[in-house]
């Protein structure tokens, strides 16, 4: 990386969580983590460790009470995040981005624009992921992912890192490399900490510290090396040639000893307010200002949160998105022939249907039937893959990579060329196909209501699954929420013979407007073929019964 540099501590004091109310996560922790130090947050599972590092993050901050100072000074949380990174412990990415490829986005967003590519470069063959730099990420190990989320985070060099499992689901020898890196990195002057569930013994001799949780409390924070010590001083012994580090865990499960008692100790020996240092215990402040901005880091030159203007962020995040959705060769080609597909069934169902005065209802369920495949593929490829996005998306904005309405704009923009060209493919081989009317301008007026339709489903789609807490809640209610644009879009119940209670809600259901733009498009001062035999006057009738019951004459 890049050399040594001021290291920033991290005390915390009287901390605590409270969930839905009354349920206590944490109680009352108070603690020190010293610049510079590899510290891992231990216990087992639903003690609290990956609260308390989502609190020190700053990731979860609503619901936590205490402080937590930062070289003695209260945190600020919008400067704060400029100074931490978070790594979440599933390590989601895009699939088909190379490893170069993303760490440059990486660099372009988060570093000065006056920085050269040449810097930038020599910062990512810096990092010690050089021997993967052609993969993409489709291609990499989980070793290699893992450390490709770590190495996105750290080419801004922060001087905070967290990171969440950062082992899981990592063999032994992949975890070890991972854990030395990291380890590399505190050695530098950064403060890295990372919750880890259970650690081999090689594996625990690399942190410098540890801190146990067990209920929500502390069990122990202090030196690796101290952790048999300290436990023996207390009448519980670790086994000989066993792991410390499963020792600990069955300490704070009560397998050995007695957690209550250990708790009741270890709050008498450190009280509250009060922070352990090694064997010692100090006030919990510091002397040491807070560091000055970083030239990589903190990157930001008085630009305010973000070190580059959000429409430089929108040109960035366009670009990646463009990759990502060009190279997915598999759902592009999939979505290109469903539409080719499905406009020759509906062009045969309706084969030859025209504009006459006794086929209205067909067209008009040519057109109804035509906007329910358009919504339905547009919506269902995002709400299939947008949740996995989100997670990113979550990741890379709590980091400061970019705003929200950029990354909005971007992944709108992104898909845009497809929404014109598969309405355009379907349109253009089911509309001839049965016989509509063969103006230009009709046919364009038709094609444009059927993009801005797939416009607004595709968005829908994005509210979906962002409102949706999981992947199957968001493909349950895509359709679902679908079902009343439909009914009150005029065609199964004319808008006329809706109740008046209820006729609002047809205001609220962009399939009425589009049915309505579309028919209006291609029967607007159109003379229908007359099937009965005409009125005295010489001219004949015919009824559309589409989105308002409107009566044309001909």
């Amino acid at each position: 990386m890049r050399g040594n540099r001021p290291s920033v501590s991290i005390a915390y004091r009287h901390l605590g969580f409270v969930v839905n109310g009354n349920k206590r996560i944490l109680h009352d922790l108070s603690g020190e983590i010293k610049g510079g130090e590899l510290v891992a947050l231990m216990g087992p599972s639903g003690a609290g460790k990956s609260t308390l590092l989502n609190v020190l993050a700053g990731f979860r901050t609503r619901q936590s009470e205490g402080r937590v100072l930062i070289n003695g000074h209260d945190r600020d949380l919008k400067r704060y995040r400029k100074m931490a990174c978070f790594v979440m412990q599933d390590d989601v990415l895009f699939k088909n981005l190379t490893v170069a490829e993303y760490l440059m986005i990486s660099c372009n967003l988060r570093f000065d624009p006056e920085m050269t590519v040449f810097e930038k470069k020599q910062i990512i063959q810096s990092i010690g992921i050089a021997e993967c730099l052609d993969r993409t990420v489709i291609q990499l190990s989980g070793g290699q992912r893992k450390r490709l989320a770590v190495a996105l985070e750290i080419v801004s060099d922060p001087p905070l890192l967290f990171l969440d499992e950062p082992t899981s689901g990592l063999d032994s020898t992949s975890a070890v490399s991972l854990v030395e890196m990291l380890r590399s990195l505190a050695q530098s002057g950064r403060t890295v900490v990372a919750s880890i569930h259970q650690p081999s013994a090689t594996l625990f001799e690399l942190f410098d510290r540890t801190v146990v949780l067990s209920g929500g409390q502390i069990l122990y924070d202090g030196p690796v090396n101290e952790v048999v010590p300290y436990f023996k001083s207390q009448n519980v012994e670790c086994p000989a040639y066993h792991n410390p580090a499963d020792f600990l865990l069955e300490v704070a499960n009560g397998v050995k000893g007695s957690p209550a008692a250990l708790l009741t100790n270890w709050r008498n020996d450190h009280p509250p307010g009060e922070v352990a240092l090694g064997d010692q215990v100090a006030v919990c402040a510091f002397s040491t200002p807070l560091p000055t901005l970083f030239p990589y880091a903190l990157h930001s030159r008085g630009r305010g949160l973000y070190p580059i203007s959000v429409a430089d962020q929108f040109k960035i995040l366009l670009k990646r998105a463009f990759k990502d959705v060009i190279r997915d060769t598999l759902l592009t080609r999939m979505r290109a022939g469903a539409h080719v597909a499905v406009g020759i069934i509906i062009g045969v169902l309706y084969l030859h249907q025209g504009v006459h005065s006794d086929k209205i209802p067909s067209v008009v369920g040519y057109y109804f039937f035509s906007l329910l495949f358009l919504m339905l593929a547009s919506v269902m490829p995002t709400v299939l893959s947008f949740p996995i996005e989100k997670e990113i998306f979550a990741r890379e904005h709590l980091n400061n990579w970019y705003s929200v309405k950029a990354y909005y704009f971007a992944k709108s923009l992104s898909d845009f060329p497809f929404q014109v060209v598969f309405p355009i493919i379907y349109m253009s081989i089911s509309y001839w196909m049965t016989d509509q009317p063969s103006e230009a301008g009709r046919f364009f007026k038709v094609l444009a209501a059927a993009v801005l339709h797939t416009q607004v489903a595709q968005a829908m789609g994005i509210v979906i699954s962002t409102a949706a807490p999981t992947p199957q809640v968001a493909v349950f209610m895509a359709p679902m929420s679908s079902i009343p644009m439909m009914l009150f879009s005029g065609f199964f119940v004319l808008i006329n013979g809706i109740p008046i209670a209820l006729r609002w809600l047809t205001f609220l259901s962009y399939f009425r407007f589009t049915l309505q733009a579309m028919l209006i498009a291609i029967l607007k001062d159109k003379k229908l073929d007359c099937v009965g035999p005409p009125a005295s006057d010489g001219s004949c009738v015919g009824e559309y019964v589409g989105a308002q019951g409107l009566l044309l004459v001909c």
